[in-house]
C-alpha cells in the first residue's frame, strides 16, 4: 500500500520536473541567440554600399547580342529582341533600322 502511494506520488511529480528542465533548456537557448543577435548588430562585418540608380548596365559585364542597327534589340546579353527573343537576327521579319 505504501509503495503504491510513493509510485503515485513520484507519477505526479513527474510532469511538473520534466517541465521544469525543458523551460530551462529553452531560455539557456534564447539567451544564448540573443547574445548572438546583439553581439551581430553591434559589432557588423560588412559595411553596405549604397544602391546605385542603374544596378544593372550590361554593357559593364559583357556584349549585348543580336544585330545592334535594329530597333528591337534588347541591348542585353541574354535576350536578343525585344519581339523575337530567342530567334535569329537574319532575316527576321520585324527588322527594323534604328535612327
Amino acid at each position: 500500500m505504501v509503495l503504491e502511494i510513493i509510485v503515485i506520488f513520484l507519477l505526479g511529480l513527474m510532469p511538473p520536473i520534466i517541465s521544469i528542465l525543458t523551460r530551462r533548456q529553452t531560455e539557456t537557448r534564447v539567451r544564448a541567440r540573443l547574445i548572438r543577435a546583439m553581439e551581430t548588430a553591434t559589432y557588423p562585418s560588412i559595411q553596405r554600399l549604397p544602391p546605385s540608380l542603374n544596378q544593372y548596365d550590361p554593357e559593364e559585364f559583357s556584349l549585348p547580342i543580336g544585330a545592334q542597327t535594329c530597333r528591337f534589340n534588347a541591348r542585353s546579353p541574354f535576350i536578343r529582341c525585344a519581339v523575337n527573343p530567342l530567334g535569329p537576327c537574319q532575316g527576321c521579319s520585324h527588322y527594323q533600322r534604328r535612327d
